[in-house]
C-alpha cells in the first residue's frame, strides 16, 4: 500500500498559530490538487475464503467530501477503512492518500487501570500519547531521570501536546463530557462514553480525512444526537462505515454500497440510495410477478396442445383404414408437439430472466415455558462499586443509581432506557446474578431458564473461547443435534453459509453478535435479558430479531439505545429514575 504525506517526516502534529490558543483549527490542506484519497484496482481476499470480499474498487476522495459505507455483516466495510487508513496491506490494488487518515475502529481498548477519562481521553492521541504516558509515569515515581524527562518536556512543548490537551478536552464537552465527568475513573466507563472519548480525540486533532467504523455503536439518543450534530460541522473529508440510518443521512452524501452482485457507489446520500433500492425492487417484483403470469399462461397452452395432441393420436390411432383423415391427424399432432415445445422454451427462458426478490426469512424462536409470576422481584438493590468493570457503566467508589424496586412478571417484554453511564448494564448483571447487589434483594423464579446476552465486547471471547489464533468456527460451537436449528436461525440473520466454516477470530463483530444470539437460542430459554442485542448486526438482521421477539410469548428484560428497535419490542420502558425504592415496580 501507498500512502503519501505532506512533508518529508509525515504530517505536522498541530497546526495552531499560537499554541496557547485552546480552540479548534480548520483541517490541514489536503495537499496537491483536489483530491485527498484515491484507491485504484483495490481488492481484498480473506484468509481462508477463495473469492474475494471485494475488488476492482477505483475510489476518489475530495477535501470536504462524505461516504458512507454499507452493507451486510462480513462483507468486508471495516476492512476497507483498515485498508484506507494503512493498517493492512490489500491484496491487489493501491491506496494513496494526500492526508494522514485519522481511524477510528469498531472495537476500542481498555483504558489503562487507574486512569481517570481524561487521561484515557490524552492517552488515545496515537503521537502524543505515549510521550504523554512517560511524562505522567516519571511524575509518578519521582522524575528518577530529570534529564530524559527535561527531554520528553520539551518534544511535548514543541509538538504543542498542552493546546492538544486542551483542545481534545473542548471536544468532549462538545460530546457532552463536562469537566467533572472527565475526572472521573475511566475502568468504570460505559462503551458508548468509552466510545464518545475515542471519537472526541480523534476531532480533537481535525483530521483532513477521518474515518470510523460504527461510530454510534453503544451511545444513548442524546450521545448520538450530539454526534450527529460534530460529524455535520466537521469539515474535513469523512468516511463512515454504519448500520445507523439517522446517522448516515445526516453526515453523508455519497454511499458505497456492499451488494450481493458486487460494490455500488451512489450519489445523493443514504436515503436516496434506500430510495433507490426500493424503487429497484418494486420493478423487479413487478417484472417477476409479469414473469410469473406469462410462465402460467404458457404452461396452461401447453396443457392444452398435449391434451389435444393426444386427442389426435387416438383419432389416427382409430382410422388406419381411412388414409386421409389418419394423415391429417398426424401432421395436426406433429404441429402440437412442435408448438408445445416452443412455449416450453419460452417458459425456460423467462424463469431464466426472472428477476431475483430476496425472500424474508423469519428468525425460529424456541418455545418458552409456561410460567406464571414473577420472574424478577428487585426491592430496593444497590450495586457494588467493587463489582465495576469496563462497560458496566458502574463507577468504582459510588453506586450507579439510587436503590431501586422493579418486577417483571412471566410474558412481559420490558426495556430500560437512559443515558450511557447511568447503570442499566450494572441493572441487568444484577438481575441475571452476574452481579452481587450491595443492599436490597432480589428474588428470581426458580424455574426459569434465563437466557443472558452481555453488552461488553470481551463477553464474546467468553462465549466462544476463542482464542485468536485458534481454528476453532462457528460448527463447533453447537451440538449435533443442534446444528440444524443453528443454521436456519443463522440462515435468517444473513449469516452466510461460507461463515460456518471460517475460525471465529476471522469473523466480524456482526458476525460474531449473530452467533451469540444463536447460542443463546440453542439453550432455550424461557427468558431473555438482552443488553444491546443490535450491537453491530446489520439492518436486515435488526428488522429480522425485532419482529421474532415482538411475537415470542416468552418474557425479555432489553437494554437497546436502537429507539425503533426497543419501541418494536417492548411493552414497557421504565427509566432508572422511575425505579427508585419507593415505586412499587409495576
Amino acid at each position: 500500500m501507498t500512502f503519501r504525506h505532506p512533508g518529508p517526516d509525515g504530517p505536522t502534529p498541530f497546526t495552531d498559530s499560537d499554541p496557547s490558543d485552546p480552540r479548534p483549527t480548520p483541517a490541514p490542506p489536503a495537499g496537491r490538487g483536489a483530491v485527498v484519497l484515491r484507491t485504484h484496482g483495490l481488492a481484498w481476499t480473506a484468509p481462508g475464503r477463495g473469492a474475494p470480499l471485494f475488488e476492482a474498487l477505483d475510489l476518489t476522495l475530495a477535501p470536504g467530501e462524505r461516504l458512507g459505507v454499507v452493507g451486510p455483516n462480513g462483507c468486508g466495510k471495516s476492512t476497507l477503512l483498515r485498508l484506507l487508513a494503512g493498517r493492512v496491506t490489500p491484496g491487489a490494488g493501491t491506496v494513496r492518500a494526500e492526508a494522514r487518515p485519522w481511524y477510528v475502529p469498531q472495537s476500542l481498548q481498555a483504558a489503562s487501570a487507574g486512569a481517570t477519562l481524561r487521561l484515557a481521553l490524552f492517552a488515545l492521541d496515537p503521537e502524543l500519547g505515549p510521550l504523554r504516558a512517560r511524562l505522567r509515569a516519571a511524575e509518578a515515581a519521582g522524575v528518577p531521570d530529570p534529564d530524559g524527562y527535561a527531554t520528553d518536556l520539551g518534544r511535548y512543548d514543541d509538538a504543542r501536546g498542552w493546546a492538544a490537551e486542551r483542545r481534545a478536552e473542548i471536544e468532549a464537552e462538545r460530546l457532552g463530557f463536562d469537566g467533572a465527568a472527565l475526572d472521573r475513573p475511566a475502568d468504570g466507563a460505559s462503551g458508548g462514553e468509552r466510545r464518545m472519548l475515542a471519537l472526541a480525540a480523534a476531532l480533537a486533532r481535525r483530521p483532513a480525512l477521518l474515518l470510523l467504523d460504527e461510530p454510534s455503536d453503544a451511545l444513548d439518543e442524546t450521545a448520538a444526537g450530539l454526534l450527529v450534530r460534530r460529524l455535520v460541522s466537521f469539515d474535513g473529508t469523512l468516511v463512515v462505515a454504519s448500520h445507523d440510518r439517522t446517522l448516515l443521512a445526516a453526515t453523508t452524501g455519497r454511499t458505497l454500497a456492499f451488494e450481493k452482485d458486487g460494490l455500488r457507489l451512489a450519489r445523493g446520500g443514504y436515503d436516496r440510495y434506500v430510495d433507490a433500492r426500493a424503487a429497484e425492487r418494486s420493478e423487479r417484483e413487478r417484472r417477476a410477478a409479469r414473469a410469473r403470469r406469462e410462465i402460467a399462461h404458457l404452461e396452461q397452452v401447453v396443457r392444452g396442445y398435449r391434451t389435444w395432441s393426444g386427442r389426435k393420436e387416438k383419432e389416427k390411432s382409430g382410422a388406419m383404414d381411412k388414409g386421409f383423415v389418419g394423415a391429417r391427424a398426424a401432421r395436426l399432432m406433429k404441429r402440437a408437439v412442435v408448438a408445445g415445445a416452443r412455449r416450453e422454451a419460452e417458459i425456460e427462458a423467462l424463469r431464466r430472466s426472472k428477476p431475483w426478490i430476496e425472500p424474508d426469512y423469519a428468525l425460529p424462536m424456541p418455545e418458552p415455558s409456561s410460567l406464571t409470576g414473577a420472574i424478577f422481584d428487585a426491592h430496593a438493590v444497590t450495586a457494588t462499586p467493587d463489582g465495576a468493570g469496563g462497560g458496566s457503566g458502574l463507577e468504582r467508589g459510588r453506586p450507579p443509581f439510587a436503590p431501586l424496586t422493579l418486577g417483571v412478571h412471566a410474558g412481559e417484554r420490558l426495556a430500560v432506557a437512559g443515558p450511557n453511564g447511568s447503570g442499566k448494564s450494572t441493572l441487568l448483571a444484577l438481575l441475571v446474578g452476574r452481579l452481587a447487589p450491595r443492599s436490597g434483594t432480589i428474588r428470581r423464579a426458580r424455574r426459569a431458564r434465563v437466557g443472558f446476552l452481555a453488552q461488553a465486547a470481551s463477553a464474546m471471547d467468553r462465549d466462544f473461547g476463542a482464542d485468536p489464533a485458534s481454528a476453532r468456527t462457528a460448527a463447533s460451537l453447537f451440538s449435533a443435534g443442534e446444528r440444524p436449528a443453528a443454521r436456519r436461525r443463522l440462515g435468517a440473520l444473513d449469516y452466510g453459509a461460507e461463515a460456518w466454516s471460517t475460525p471465529l477470530a476471522g469473523l466480524s463483530g456482526g458476525q460474531r453478535q449473530k452467533l451469540r444470539l444463536a447460542l443463546l437460542l440453542a439453550a432455550r430459554p424461557d427468558v431473555l435479558v438482552l443488553d444491546e442485542p443490535t450491537l453491530h448486526l446489520d439492518l436486515p438482521a435488526i428488522e429480522r430479531l425485532q419482529a421474532a421477539l415482538a411475537r415470542w410469548p416468552g418474557t425479555i428484560v432489553l437494554v437497546s439505545h436502537d429507539a425503533a428497535f426497543r419501541d418494536g419490542v417492548a411493552q414497557r420502558v421504565v427509566t432508572l429514575s422511575d425505579l427508585d425504592s419507593d415505586a412499587d415496580g409495576a
